[in-house]
């Protein structure tokens, strides 16, 4: 396994604040982190608007990371 991702969930007063972040595991580097603030009475659509969210980062970090290597290794 070459990246992991680590999150955490958790309310924050009446809203749902999902946390997560993108570590090469065999550096243990942090790449990206970032938080997502819902509103807790939305939270059958905070999953789906969450995960491809970050779907959408990671694609990129994780291509960006890969590109570097190669350049810099």
């Amino acid at each position: 396994m070459r990246y992991l991702l680590e999150g955490s969930i958790r309310p924050v007063g009446d809203r749902i604040r999902v946390s997560a972040q993108l570590i090469e595991s065999s550096s243990g580097e942090h790449l990206w982190a970032e938080k997502y603030d819902r509103p807790a009475t939305e939270m059958s659509d905070v999953q789906d608007d969450v995960i491809a969210e970050i779907i959408g980062t990671l694609d990129a970090q994780i291509s960006t990371a890969e590109l570097l290597k190669k350049v810099w290794p």
